[in-house]
């Protein structure tokens, strides 16, 4: 699992000016629409589960939860 901060994130996948806010990407976090971890106060996105995203809901699903 390959870890970075929300603000890498944001830096990284999106173009300057039309990134989401920060309070956004844990927000998505929080509600498990993108893969993270919460360190303390620190949200992370895993890496390796966005760049394997298929776009299919009940694949997504399974491979965040084991189960459908």
């Amino acid at each position: 699992m390959r870890l970075i901060t929300v603000e890498e994130f944001r830096k990284k996948y999106f173009v300057s000016g039309s990134e989401p806010d920060t309070r956004t990407i844990r927000s998505w976090i929080d509600k498990g629409e993108l893969i993270g971890r919460i360190v303390g106060k620190l949200y992370y996105v895993d890496l390796d589960r966005w760049e394997t995203n298929t776009g299919d809901p009940l694949v997504e699903k399974v491979l965040r939860n084991g189960t459908t």
